[in-house]
């Protein structure tokens, strides 16, 4: 996106000052403008104070980095003095519309010498208009003025969560079910994940670091508790890069769907987190797993263990015998299914599955692509996508043994709409 990219080089546009900023409540009615300028439904809202002695140096490298992109023209020979700006604020709504505020000694003169008037045209033909205002800039990109009033109760609850003078905080998933991630940066660095849908989850993380820090002195400096259905976490002195990838290589990890093997839980493209270590409880049939054959990475859904016999007709899945209970929840669903070299729009039944006490949606297309019997081999786990109609799976033979699976898919961190733009009430959702 050209207008993050703007809004982060020009953030970049600091050097170190000294002195951190203090840490008291923000005013949140003179954010509400700006909240309001992204539509009737703000959904993440970030105040970076660009004097902040851990954020400076991370903003110079990407200064430096725009100096090389841009050869001779550097910010400092079109007028823009590091030390001269204070604070960046960004407001970001749906569908995607981004509205930022720049405070210091910068103009839309200074920008259009770094850009070029014709960089500046060009972003203009795409809707991101940038213009000087009192005190500093600001960016827009489909900017909406008309929602004040829709936007206010929400822009309060953004603004009321994002304390610190460095903070961000985002609200994910549906209206009806919403996650909250808040981060604050102040004299450590600190992040809370509320929302109901968390259950048990925050306890559990929480547990799970406890005995991971209990033999790995490099995890020290992180504090992770559950407060109230909260999972807070708190990071003093400097965090080391590599403690951050130990800890995604021991906890948590990233994987984009590349198929839609799993619609209509998943979609292609969708980036989902997977419970690893200590944080994966013990599996029960229905969860959904991450996997890895011949050196690729899976998703699938976990039907049954060892011992076990799976049938597949015209009727569906039975495990033992005992067919599997479905409903129709959408008897005319439709995607556009972007597997393999061509495109094409599938269409077929959306069934929620009984599993025990889990319950799934699955999509049928039509009757079974190879109806059969299966029993699983002692050390093997029988998984299926959702897609029933388009999956390789189990149901083809391969053998995905325990040590195959590498977690446990617990939420949908990111996810995108058929037209390309955030699918916000899809993000931040568990998993069924």
């Amino acid at each position: 996106m050209k207008l993050v990219a703007l809004v982060v080089v020009l953030a970049g546009c600091a050097k170190p000052s000294g002195g951190a900023p203090s840490a008291g409540l923000v005013p949140v009615e003179p954010e509400l403008p700006l909240l309001a300028a992204v539509g009737p439904s703000p959904r993440v809202y970030v105040r970076l104070s660009l004097a902040h002695p851990v954020v400076r140096p991370l903003l110079d490298e990407i200064a430096v980095t725009f100096r090389e992109l841009r050869g001779a023209r550097t910010l400092g020979s079109c007028g823009i003095v590091l030390t001269d700006l204070d604070e960046v604020r960004l407001a970001i709504g749906e569908p995607l519309r981004i509205a930022a505020e720049i405070d210091g000694a910068i103009t839309l003169r200074e920008v259009e010498c770094v850009f070029g008037e014709s960089g500046v045209r060009r972003l203009a033909d795409e809707g991101v208009i940038v213009r000087d205002r009192p005190g500093g800039i600001a960016i827009e990109r489909a900017a909406d003025h008309h929602h004040a009033d829709a936007a206010r109760p929400i822009g309060r609850e953004l603004g009321a969560r994002c304390v610190a003078a460095s903070c961000a905080v985002a609200r994910l998933a549906t209206p009806e079910r919403p996650l909250w991630l808040a981060l604050a940066l102040d004299e450590t660095l600190r992040a809370q994940l509320s929302g109901a849908d968390l259950g048990d989850g925050a306890a559990r993380v929480a547990a799970a670091f406890a005995r991971l820090a209990a033999t790995w002195p490099a995890l020290h400096s992180f504090t992770v508790r559950e407060e109230r259905g909260t999972l807070a976490v708190e990071v003093g002195g400097e965090l080391d890069l590599r403690v951050a990838r130990q800890l995604r290589d021991q906890l948590v990890e990233s994987y984009r769907l590349p198929s839609s093997s799993m619609v209509p839980t998943l979609r292609q493209g969708d980036r989902v987190l997977v419970a690893r270590g200590p944080l994966r409880r013990a599996l029960v049939p229905g969860d959904v797993v991450a996997y890895r054959r011949d050196g690729a990475a899976f998703v699938k859904r976990y039907l049954a263990g060892p011992g076990h016999k799976i049938t597949e007709d015209e009727r569906g899945l039975a495990i033992d015998g005992a067919a599997l209970a479905t409903e129709v929840v959408d008897a005319a669903f439709g995607f556009r299914d972007r597997d393999g070299h061509a495109e094409r729009d599938v269409a077929g039944e959306v069934l929620r599955e009984h599993l025990g006490a889990r319950s799934y949606l699955t999509l049928r297309t039509g009757p079974p692509v190879q109806p059969g019997t299966w029993v699983v081999p002692e050390g093997e786990r029988f998984l299926v996508g959702d897609n029933r109609n388009n999956s390789s799976d189990s149901r083809d033979g391969a053998a995905i043994t325990d040590a195959a699976i590498t977690g446990m898919v617990v939420a949908t961190w990111y996810a995108t709409r058929a037209d390309g733009l955030p699918d916000w009430n899809r993000i931040g959702l568990p998993v069924e």
